[in-house]
């Protein structure tokens, strides 16, 4: 996973983004869990 962006297709895609950004290789660009939440509470 340090190299290659990992293969999100087997998610739904409205869940894609959110565990594409929890996964961000940088840690600053990693959402709060706080912030994850509340996303999925949105998401329809």
């Amino acid at each position: 996973m340090l190299s290659v962006d990992p293969d999100l297709s087997a998610l739904p895609a409205p869940l894609r983004p959110l565990v594409g950004a929890a996964l961000a290789k940088e840690s600053r660009a990693r959402p709060a869990a706080r912030d994850l939440l509340m996303a999925l509470i949105r998401s329809p």
